[in-house]
């Protein structure tokens, strides 16, 4: 089970089930997954989006969403069949995107890069922004996510005043080109797109958690990807993080441009995503900055530093400029 106080609650029922037959009991073992919202009609809302989403990969391939099994409405609960081998065949390790995307390597040399993994989620999140199943209610703008620096900058300052002046002025420039974005069109996005909402079996990806539903840019979720992709060490310095980041993202904004470009997307526009797609890494290094101060015991004011001085470079573009 896990819990998010006055938020959500996800719960894991593991079900034993029989069948009588002519020839006997059939016997099957079944897991699902049980997730309660604390707004009805939130669960309502993403339960039939999943189904419609489910339904229509379905037909075109293999879906890239867990199978919704059923919502009971009043508790605001939804069921999801869990990720798991077919039944029949031997299990095969499930593996989380926190895991998969771990620099690997030998000694201080992390020259491991996982691309077909990163190829898989670049598939994956093409396949949703290119979906025609769409959720409801105003996009998550540009505008929403300067704001959203704003108030995080403030707090950053009011916890580490030595960090103030940098924070805010950073935050200025961003939520000024922030504000200012124009895609070429809002799609079905993720939300709160980040490794630790993939989950690898075999040769497939599935991406769980759609509680930040929405409509938005494209880059949003692509750098939100980018942004949760970098590596912690990568804030202590550590020797080999920073190639091990940039080659990743690299082959991963090269695969989700080939998808986008597969799916008909026109060339302007794959290039405009690629290009808003720093200022959404940008943004939401905000967030992460935000949750570090939270959740650290102690001041590291080498590692704030870090996260900002990275937030200045893609503010102006400067990492890995192959894409």
């Amino acid at each position: 089970m896990r819990y998010n106080p006055a938020s959500r609650c996800v719960i894991r029922y593991r079900l034993a089930l029989e069948r009588s037959t002519r020839k006997g009991t059939l016997q099957r073992d079944m897991t699902l997954f049980g997730k309660v919202y604390r707004d009805p009609g939130q669960a309502r809302e993403v339960h039939a989006w999943m189904q419609q989403f489910y339904a229509e990969h379905a037909q075109s391939g293999e879906p890239i969403v867990p199978r919704p099994l059923g919502i009971a409405e009043s508790l605001g609960l939804t069921l999801s069949e869990a990720i798991e081998s077919p039944q029949g065949l031997a299990p095969e390790t499930l593996r989380t995107g926190l895991r998969v995307f771990q620099p690997r390597g030998s000694e201080e040399v992390f020259d491991v890069i996982p691309d077909r993994e990163l190829r898989l989620t670049a598939v994956a999140l093409a396949r949703l922004h290119t979906s025609a199943v769409w959720p409801a209610g105003a996009p998550r703008t540009g505008a929403v996510e300067a704001r959203r620096v704003s108030e995080r900058a403030a707090e950053i300052a009011s916890r580490y005043p030595a960090q103030a002046e940098t924070a805010q002025k950073i935050a200025n420039q961003l939520t000024s080109r922030l504000e200012r974005l124009q895609p070429g069109a809002y799609r079905p996005a993720h939300g709160g797109f980040k490794p630790s909402q993939l989950l690898f079996l075999s040769q497939r990806v599935f991406v769980m958690d759609f509680d930040g539903l929405c409509l938005a840019d494209p880059a949003l979720d692509a750098g939100y990807f980018l942004a949760y992709l970098r590596p912690s060490g990568l804030w202590r310095h550590r020797a080999g993080m920073r190639q091990w980041f940039e080659d990743a993202a690299a082959s991963f904004a090269t695969a989700y441009s080939l998808a986008l470009r597969e799916h008909c997307v026109g060339e302007a526009l794959v290039k405009g995503i690629l290009e808003r797609m720093r200022l959404y890494e940008a943004a939401i290094l905000f967030k992460s900055a935000t949750q570090r101060v939270h959740h650290i015991n102690s001041p590291r004011p080498g590692e704030l530093c870090a996260m900002l001085a990275e937030a200045v470079g893609l503010k102006y573009g400067s990492y890995s400029s192959s894409f």
